[in-house]
């Protein structure tokens, strides 16, 4: 392999490196925005139902469930 081809591996590495982390944080943070939004209009659109608003554990992010 070359000098160049090298040197290009390790700017897009270092590249995807930064932009990784910023698009599991983003996706985390979308993720919890959805959470409470959508459980904010279960809340005005159905009479009588009173979710419990505790925050969302992190891990429990990754796979997708909710609060226990």
């Amino acid at each position: 392999m070359s000098n160049l081809e090298k040197a290009i591996i390790r700017e897009i590495s270092r590249i995807y490196a930064q932009s990784g982390k910023l698009l599991v944080d983003s996706l985390a943070e979308t993720y919890r925005d959805m959470y409470y939004m959508t459980g904010w209009a279960i809340e005005m659109e159905l009479a009588g139902a009173q979710l419990t608003w505790e925050l969302l554990n992190p891990d429990d992010q990754a796979s997708g469930a909710g609060p226990d």
